[in-house]
């Protein structure tokens, strides 16, 4: 059924429909340029990100020890290593100053489009993802001996990824200041999505089984699934 076109706000980005207000954002070419380098530098982020936060702990683990009374004091025997904490730092905000970089390009494009001269023109950008998961439970002996060490190893990278995705749909559900988009590079491809909840949607498709055998499964699942609409 379709519908007579609603005048135009005042923001030329927003449409009145009924009760609803549909945003609408510029997409072309350098658009999709940049905000897939921001993807990029992102995820190089991500390994020197963890590197200097081991490297710090590390350090600061070697710099006490437990007395006889089981508390903690400073560790006469051991001198914490300032230079490598200094150089692994200088490294991460190298790389976090490149992602600024590129957050400040996809602005700059933004603000470009948002002149009354420039030429409209609407677009959106789907992304989906398949979080796989259930099949990879590690509650069965079958799976232990029939997995080769490849999938042991992707379903290791699969269950960090979903607690990656977990722990930032829960800071983010409770408003809270920091949420970790850098635990891993499924949350920082989503971070986007997630950052911008005015002009951003995100869903969940949970699949589950009827059957008695997967009632475990389907139980994690759906008790996954809801901390989404918690978020939202």
């Amino acid at each position: 059924m379709s519908h007579p076109r609603r005048p135009r706000r005042q923001d030329p980005y927003t449409w009145g429909d009924g009760d609803a207000v549909r945003r609408k954002k510029i997409i072309n070419a350098p658009l999709i340029a940049a905000r897939t380098e921001v993807i990029d530098r992102q995820s190089e982020l991500v390994p020197i990100g963890k590197r200097a936060l081991d490297v710090i702990i590390d350090e600061q683990t070697k710099s006490v020890i437990k007395d006889d009374n089981n508390i903690y004091q400073p560790n006469p025997d051991y001198v914490v290593n300032q230079a490598l904490i200094d150089k692994v730092t200088a490294e991460k905000d190298k790389f976090e100053a490149r992602v600024a970089d590129a957050e400040a390009k996809v602005d700059a494009i933004y603000a470009q489009h948002n002149s009354a001269e420039s030429t409209i023109r609407l677009g959106g950008k789907m992304v989906f993802v398949d979080l796989a998961g259930a099949e990879y439970q590690q509650d069965s002996k079958i799976s232990a001996t029939t997995q080769t060490p490849a999938e042991r190893q992707e379903a290791r990278q699969i269950n960090t990824d979903l607690l990656a995705l977990k722990e930032v749909m829960r800071a983010w559900s409770t408003r809270q200041k920091r949420v970790p988009y850098r635990s891993s590079p499924l949350t920082m491809v989503l971070r986007e999505t997630f950052a911008d909840a005015r002009n951003c949607g995100a869903g969940m498709v949970v699949t589950v089984s009827p059957a008695t055998m997967h009632h475990a499964a389907t139980l994690n699942s759906l008790k996954y699934g809801s901390l989404m609409g918690t978020a939202r």
